[in-house]
């Protein structure tokens, strides 16, 4: 049975409040008689939307919803629907508030992810011209400190991610990203005054405890406050950010810009996200908390309800997504005990989505993008280019294309989709860098005398091609999903660990790629060509697809032991 785009059309002015539903007035927060009002709309609604079927207490919504997404010409029908009448769903409350968290938060992951690869010469140079001129002078930076600074970013992103579990139940999504700029001020100026290698390193690892943070809290803040029908392409809006943010660093660090070897420019460069703080602690403030967290965690069902009106509209008819939530909260209540770790590991309905979670950000580091990025100037020189900065720059541009690409895809495609084809996809390109780099090896031999030859040329261009698959799959969905899998008293949890694991392996690729390029050569990237095909057939096999589904419908699926792939 098909759906047809009318009735989208209708179900979206439904959800607007345009249709034959009834409105709810925004609630006002009063006293007395007025106060006992507000609590009995609240119940009314609730009740409002008890019957709907859509709703996962009753009918078979898991069925309903493999029917809808098997329709006849359904893929021209989707497309519309998503560029037409889902858009309507976007409200001002909605943007301003995706715009503070990717802005303020993702935008700091993303800048200094990319920063650190330009400039480290020129951050050599400074300190050591500086322990020449002044022989008194300790600041000596060595190239394997270098490599720890470039590294231990990775390890604060680790610690951050397993705080921001703890920041997420304890004060929520939005007061903890806000409370997080303290790191991120911190650690831009150890990093921008340093005086010795050691200040510097201390700076990384701060600022990396930032963007672990953010990293956590982002993801489940945006998909905690999107429509069903938007979920999927404002979720991908923190990849987007962090792509455009890896460019700009890349840009700003170019020899001819801030990467120059002064005192000033590579500093002036650390700190440029200050002013992506300054702009989140002005605007995040006045923007709601996530209606989850307050309904289920906090029980303040008042100030759930304006929240939802808030970010749908004050005309718009909530009830059907108030009685999702309260579902939700109900299906927590008969639990007699709160879930704990060891429930992670012995309950089946658990244990599945985490392991498709850790899977899931797996696939995003240990498939080798960390060392395109961390080191995309020392692969393309090994590959004889001459000026590096080029096409490191262009590795960021096609990112940034990409991860526009799948903001428009995400909805029509499926996550599923896209990350088993891209991921499939950056196998096969790190098939063809190894040949590329054994061509080079065997007719050209010595790198070190710069020159332009065919296999250089089409290692760049393969190596574009591994970037442009990440994007469109391993590099946005695992953000995205991860936060779809689990109810609201698991989620925070199992997106903590899924990202420390993140974290982890980013510090193990950041810290090995080197090594692995240097005594691996030709053949090390093969290495991440088998990881991509080892990561692949689990996530083919086991991982569902959440597009157009409610989180609760997901979770049914695990409860019942089936895997939705349509």
């Amino acid at each position: 049975m098909s759906v047809s785009i009318k009735e989208e059309e209708e179900e979206v002015e439904a959800e607007r409040g345009t249709g034959t539903s009834a409105n709810v007035p925004l609630l006002q927060e009063e006293d007395g008689p007025a106060k006992a009002k507000e609590i009995q709309e609240v119940k009314s609604l609730l009740r409002s939307g008890s019957d709907n079927e859509d709703v996962c207490k009753g009918g078979d919504p898991i069925n309903n919803d493999e029917t809808t997404s098997s329709m006849g010409s359904g893929m021209e029908q989707r497309r519309r629907a998503f560029t037409g009448t889902s858009l309507q769903l976007l409200t001002p409350t909605l943007v301003l508030s995706v715009l503070a968290a990717v802005v303020g938060s993702s935008t700091q992951f993303g800048y200094n992810t990319g920063v650190i690869n330009s400039p480290k010469e020129a951050i050599l140079d400074s300190f050591n011209n500086q322990t020449t001129t002044n022989s008194s002078s300790s600041a000596h930076f060595s190239d394997f400190e270098m490599n720890v600074a470039v590294s231990i970013y990775a390890a604060g992103g680790m610690l951050g991610a397993l705080v921001a579990g703890l920041l997420a139940d304890a004060i929520g999504r939005k007061w903890g990203l806000l409370l997080n700029n303290s790191t991120a001020v911190v650690g831009m100026l150890l990093e921008s005054l340093a005086v010795h290698p050691t200040m510097f390193i201390v700076g990384r690892f701060v600022i990396g405890v930032n963007s672990g943070v953010n990293t956590v809290l982002v993801p489940m803040y945006v998909s905690e406050i999107s429509p069903v029908k938007l979920r999927g392409a404002l979720g991908v809006l923190h990849q987007l950010s962090i792509t455009l943010t890896i460019l700009s660093s890349q840009v700003l660090g170019l020899n001819q810009l801030l990467g120059r070897t002064d005192f000033y420019g590579w500093r002036i460069l650390f700190s440029v996200p200050f002013i992506f703080t300054a702009f989140q602690l002005l605007v995040f403030p006045w923007c709601p908390q996530s209606p989850r967290f307050l309904f289920i965690k906090k029980r303040k069902e008042e100030k759930a309800v304006r929240a939802l009106h808030s970010l749908r509209g004050p005309k718009a008819n909530i009830s059907k997504e108030l009685s999702a939530i309260e579902s939700e909260y109900s299906e927590e209540l008969k639990r007699t005990k709160t879930i704990r770790f060891v429930d992670f590991i012995t309950t089946p309905s658990l244990r599945r989505p985490l392991i498709l979670g850790i899977l899931l950000h797996l696939s995003q580091q240990l498939s080798g993008i960390v060392g395109v990025f961390y080191y995309s100037t020392q692969v393309f020189q090994t590959a004889g280019v001459g000026n590096a900065d080029v096409p490191t720059v262009a590795v960021g541009i096609i990112l940034v294309i990409f991860t526009l690409i799948t903001v428009f895809l995400i909805d029509v495609w499926g996550r599923r989709t896209l990350l088993l084809h891209g991921l499939g996809g950056m196998g096969v390109f790190f098939l063809l860098l190894t040949i590329m780099f054994c061509l080079q090896d065997a007719f050209y031999g010595d790198t070190s005398q710069v020159k332009v030859t065919v296999p250089g040329v089409l290692l760049v261009v393969c190596s574009l091609g591994v970037v442009a698959l990440f994007a469109l799959g391993p590099g946005a969905i695992p953000w995205l999903m991860v936060s779809e899998l689990f109810l609201q008293e698991a989620r925070p949890f199992a997106v903590a660990v899924s990202t420390v694991v993140n974290w982890g392996a980013n510090f193990v690729v950041a810290i090995s790629f080197p090594y692995i390029l240097k005594f691996l050569y030709p053949y090390g990237l093969l290495l991440f060509a088998l990881i991509c095909g080892i990561l692949w057939l689990p996530l083919y096999l086991f991982l569902p697809e959440t597009k157009g589904r409610t989180v609760e419908q997901t979770t049914q699926g695990f409860l019942a032991g089936k895997i939705l792939k349509n």
